[in-house]
């Protein structure tokens, strides 16, 4: 085959795929549009009344032109408008000023209506999507959130909203009246001068081909701009949530050059996209302007040879125009429709996105919990190819309290998110009370769990507000409970608003220890069998370490309480050591034991100068409870 072959088989070939990916999109979007189908509706029927007023208003003006000021035997409807007035001349140009009136009202009040419902449709339609992408987000399992960032997500979730609104707009209403405006024209032109029609459609061809030709370059260029838009997003937000970490190693002025180098490079890709649309305008004004000229030549000459009316002529050229603009307006809708599904393939990705954890068909709502927990052979590999967990095997019984130790990277973490199900494992069996996890619905299996992460999850809301997180039907007494189990109702009721003073976001507003017992107050109301703790006290003080760690001590009463602790002296009341060492489980026993002989557990301990001084009573094991 030769060069030109091959390159036209290309061509033809990226523009069917190209067809295939909008239509495909298209169909995507047939979900959220088929509520709206009435009102779509009747906003079509709105642009073919518009367009029928717009296809009125030349008429006066050539009732004006050939039979006030000429005197042409020109007809309207088959009656002679001067006839009908008397021959009086100026009440003839009175009545045309007066259409002229009526109609640029009748005209403006259909394309306000249309206009109105148009974004009311469209604003609904997005409001849709808005809400089916926020509801998958929540619900993709954690492997997919490892691998993306939240800021490119945030901007799915807004920026591309809004261009999406716009391809609504654009591809459902506004194109349809388009089509239908230049339909109705051409016939009325048609009617008109079918010699001119004729002539005025040679550049239609151009026109087709200039579209084809430049949308598929702009949607590829909005696509790679859109990209580039959501890692500045993600930059974004890493910086302001990492704001006294940047300040305190004085690193602004690298993190202004790679905001910088991420800039540039969206503002090249915008910079191309807008090259394209420019070209594509350019090239449309060119040969619509030919298009003009060629209508205005053989108009007159018609007019020379007697064939055609100066007034005609204008009606004709009015028409022309009135075809033009919205042609003019097909070339912007390419513009946007080109950015727009570059911002709608973004959101379909996430919305078909595949849920890697979910409910299976024949998963049960899970009973209330003993608390047993049991793991048969399981390893772990992450979607990359890293092994976590290797072989891992264990018993918990209900009620039993036990530390998960190891060096970091050990896969404590990764224990407890095959136990939430953020992950299922690669091998082996996780079972709770007997009965293999996966048999459990998702939502019934984590109601039974507390987890309580390093960092604690502190709304921008209420206190109150926050602690019912964990159980939003709560009572007040079962709120002040959980409160005292979390040793926070004195610190609450010092408040000038008490349990309903706000605190910000990420708990800015409190102290590490505040935001510790306020985590654990949650739990404490959500009243789950099993606990899972991630070293609890990170980053506290020895006092209010030994404060949270009684108001955890109350929290753990007669649950299954599992904690990862890097701190040993936070282990002393732990019945049972699991020591996790490169994915796999090396030592299972209880901690006195482990101090006993040699072992990594007492390696480690000795590196912290614990002296392996565990409470055999249970004094330190407080008695308050709201039930296990």
């Amino acid at each position: 085959m030769s060069a030109a072959g091959r390159i036209a088989r290309d061509s033809i070939r990226g523009r069917a795929a190209a067809a295939r990916q909008w239509l495909r999109l298209q169909s995507r979007f047939e979900p959220y549009v088929r509520p709206h189908r009435r009102r779509l509706a009747l906003a079509i029927l709105l642009s073919v009344l518009y367009a029928g007023l717009r296809l009125l208003e030349p008429w006066p003006l050539q009732i004006l032109f050939d039979r006030a000021l000429l005197d042409q035997p020109t007809l309207f409807l088959g009656v002679d408008a001067l006839a009908l007035v008397g021959g009086d001349r100026m009440l003839l140009l009175g009545v045309c000023v007066v259409a002229v009136l009526v109609l640029a009202v009748l005209s403006g009040g259909v394309y306000y209506a249309q206009n109105l419902l148009i974004a009311e449709v469209g604003q609904d339609i997005v409001f849709d999507l808005r809400k089916a992408l926020f509801h998958q987000v929540q619900r993709l399992s954690m492997p997919f959130h490892r691998r993306s960032a939240s800021g490119d997500l945030l901007m799915r979730l807004t920026g591309d909203m809004v261009l999406l609104r716009e391809m609504i707009l654009a591809s459902l209403v506004t194109l349809a009246s388009q089509l239908i405006l230049i339909a109705s024209v051409l016939a009325l032109m048609t009617a008109v001068s079918p010699r001119l029609t004729l002539v005025s459609v040679l550049t239609a061809p151009l026109l087709y081909v200039l579209f084809r030709a430049f949308r598929t370059r702009m949607t590829a260029a909005a696509r790679k701009q859109r990209r580039r838009e959501g890692r500045i997003a993600g930059a974004i937000e890493e910086v302001l949530l990492s704001i006294p970490m940047i300040q305190a190693y004085t690193a602004e002025d690298r993190e202004d050059e790679r905001f910088r180098k991420l800039c540039k490079s969206s503002l090249r890709a915008g910079l191309k996209a807008a090259r394209l649309e420019a070209g594509m305008q350019r090239w449309v004004e060119i040969a619509l302007a030919a298009g003009t000229a060629l209508v205005l030549w053989f108009g007159v000459r018609e007019i020379f040879g007697g064939r055609l009316t100066p007034g005609v002529l204008l009606v004709f050229l009015a028409y022309l125009r009135a075809v033009y603009k919205p042609v003019r307006g097909i070339a912007k809708v390419a513009e946007r429709t080109a950015r727009a599904s570059a911002a709608a393939e973004r959101v379909f990705e996430v919305l078909e996105a595949r849920r890697e954890i979910k409910d299976s068909k024949l998963a049960v709502v899970a009973p209330v919990f003993e608390g047993a927990i049991r793991m048969e052979d399981v390893g772990l590999v992450y979607e990359n190819g890293t092994r976590a967990l290797s072989e891992i095997s264990f018993r918990i019984a209900p009620g039993e309290r036990v530390a998960l130790v190891g060096p970091t990277g050990a896969g404590k973490s990764s224990l407890f998110s095959l136990l939430l199900r953020f992950q299922d494992p690669s091998e082996g069996i996780v079972r709770i009370d007997h009965k293999r996890i996966k048999h459990y619905t998702l939502a019934s299996l984590r109601r039974q769990i507390s987890y309580l992460p390093q960092e604690p999850f502190i709304l921008s809301a209420t206190i109150r507000e926050n602690i019912l997180y964990g159980k939003p039907e709560a009572t007040d007494e079962e709120i002040h409970a959980a409160l005292r189990i979390a040793s926070l109702d004195r610190f609450v009721g010092s408040l000038p608003d008490g349990i309903d003073t706000p605190v910000l976001a990420r708990g800015q507003s409190l102290s590490g220890g505040q935001k510790q017992r306020l985590a654990i107050a949650r739990a404490a109301l959500k009243n789950a069998p099993i606990l899972l703790l991630d070293e609890p006290t990170t980053g506290l003080d020895a006092r209010v370490e030994m404060e949270v760690m009684e108001s955890l001590e109350r929290l753990r009463g007669g649950r299954t309480s599992i904690t990862i602790a890097h701190h040993f002296h936070t282990l002393r009341s732990a019945d049972r050591i699991l020591v996790l060492d490169d994915g796999r489980l090396i030592d299972n026993a209880p901690p006195a034991e482990l101090m006993g002989r040699p072992s990594l557990f007492r390696l480690l301990a000795e590196m912290q100068g614990f002296d392996g001084g565990f409470e055999t009573d249970e004094g330190l094991r407080g008695s308050e409870s709201i039930g296990p």
